[in-house]
């Protein structure tokens, strides 16, 4: 009997502690984190997403100027600065002076084989690749001073183009220093007939001018025409304006007349390959650099033509500079319309429309 009761009063407890069991109140889940509390400083942190870009360049340039010459301190150290600033350092120049990597006429051909990333030239040296280029680059327009020059030459650029100019990146692009007249003798050239009887050292479609006025044009290497002027080889020369700086003009001639109807531009380069390649970022900064980078190349010739004035006035203070008045332009630019005709039909017939190009460039004349 003693058994049975213990018996029974084991298995009571052991239903006792089962109930107990099962009546558990579950876990209360875990409060979820307050976001604005600080994070624990011993957490490892988790990586932060990237931002910019990290990639380095370091671009070759070209140019024909000497390290240290003006243009070298306004044009190529300029632009080497906007593009370390601009990039935090990621970016720089390593400039090839004095046609030590490829020349005028020779940059666009380094920059499309890879020899070079950007330099500085000029169209004109390629005769018959940039046809709309040359047509504005005919003598005989005047569109005012170069600034105003400058922005028509941009929006002709976006009118009319042959897609050889979209092979590039353009960095800048205005119209240079005025094309000047220098003279051996004490009258400076006025109108068209003071040509009549003079040899001048020139080239391409200003030899059509020279020939046109009554005269004779020959061509010449630069570095050739000093002597030609000095021995009285020939009458004068047909140059930009820095020449008389560059080239010691100064000493071998007496006057110049500086030609607002002869237009020249000037353009800095980069390959397009290149650009292409960049991420985005990257690409947005070069694009930055070549938006304020315009204008301080604009900056330039405005400078070079105060320092050539204050250089002859030191240098050379009987040096005669004439500036052709509005009555004197027009002879000229009446004499070229014939010139101007012909460079359009030569478009014309190469497929370009060069007819609607050249009414385009005598509605924006002055």
């Amino acid at each position: 009997m003693k058994k049975l009761i213990a018996l029974a009063l084991a298995l009571i407890m052991v239903f006792a502690l089962c109930a107990c069991g099962n009546t558990a109140e579950p876990a209360a889940p875990a409060a979820p984190a307050d976001p604005a509390a600080p994070a624990d400083p011993a957490a490892p942190a988790a990586p932060a997403e990237p931002e910019g870009s990290t990639d380095t360049y370091v671009f070759s340039y070209a140019t024909v100027d000497a390290e240290g010459s003006d243009h070298d301190i306004r044009v190529e150290q300029v632009l080497k600065q906007l593009l370390e600033e601009k990039s935090g350092g990621r970016m720089t120049l390593d400039v090839y002076y004095s046609s030590g990597l490829t020349g005028v006429g020779s940059t666009l051909d380094g920059i499309k084989n890879g020899t070079v990333d950007m330099g500085f030239d000029a169209c004109g040296f390629y005769v018959g690749e940039f046809l709309y280029t040359e047509l504005f680059s005919m003598p005989g327009f005047y569109f005012g001073d170069l600034d105003e020059a400058s922005e028509v030459l941009r929006a002709f650029d976006a009118e009319f183009t042959d897609g050889r100019l979209n092979d590039y990146k353009i960095m800048a692009r205005l119209c240079g220093e005025p094309l000047c007249f220098y003279l051996s003798g004490e009258e400076p050239i006025k109108v068209p007939a003071d040509f009549a009887g003079l040899t001048f050292r020139t080239t391409g479609s200003n030899q059509r001018l020279v020939e046109a006025c009554g005269g004779a044009g020959t061509g010449m290497p630069s570095n050739e025409v000093f002597e030609a002027l000095r021995l009285n080889v020939i009458d004068g020369s047909i140059a930009g304006l820095g020449s008389i700086i560059t080239f010691n003009y100064g000493e071998v001639t007496d006057c110049l007349t500086i030609a607002p109807f002869m237009n020249t531009e000037n353009t800095v380069w980069m390959s397009k390959e290149l650009y292409d390649s960049m991420n985005d970022y990257d690409k947005a900064i070069i694009d930055e650099v070549c938006a304020e980078f315009q204008a301080k190349f604009a900056e330039y010739n405005e400078w070079n033509h105060q320092n050539v004035m204050s250089y002859l006035e030191a240098n050379f203070p009987e040096y005669t500079v004439y500036e052709l008045n509005a009555e004197e332009i027009a002879q000229f630019t009446e004499l070229l319309i014939p010139l101007q005709d012909e460079k359009a039909a030569e478009l014309d017939a190469a497929g370009l429309d060069g007819t609607g190009a050249l009414a385009w460039l005598r509605e924006h004349t002055k």
